[in-house]
């Protein structure tokens, strides 16, 4: 934009033509322009949907690995009673051990969120 206004400012034509030339560049810079700043606000928008998202994913496997772990030590109990197998307690366990790694694969694409939109705010924009 800024080169198409410099050469419009500094371009002498003898005619008409050159005239609607030079016009003509520097609105077509203009639209280019606001077509790039466009596609940059919507690139900064959905990076910022993408981090809350996966913030709000984070937050339920959080959750959901809390509840497997209260309803882990109620199975051990059952257990302790007899009323259900060692079998179906470790099965449980390993729904634990499931849960937690959602979960931490949960919490990695936020922190890659976070660490995306740190770097829009220094200016890089992916």
């Amino acid at each position: 934009m800024d080169e198409t206004l410099w050469q419009q400012e500094h371009t002498v034509t003898s005619n008409v033509y050159g005239d609607r030339y030079l016009s003509t560049n520097a609105a077509i810079a203009a639209t280019q322009n606001r077509k790039t700043q466009l596609e940059l606000t919507k690139k900064i928008e959905v990076t910022y949907s993408e981090a809350n998202q996966a913030l709000q994913a984070y937050t339920e496997e959080a959750r959901n690995v809390e509840d497997l772990r209260v309803d882990l030590r109620r199975m051990e109990i059952r257990y302790k009673v007899g009323a259900v197998s060692k079998h179906e307690v470790n099965a449980f366990g390993l729904k634990l051990k499931q849960a937690e790694a959602e979960r931490d694969i949960a919490a990695l694409k936020f922190y890659a969120m976070q660490e995306k939109a740190e770097a829009m705010k220094k200016g890089f924009i992916s």
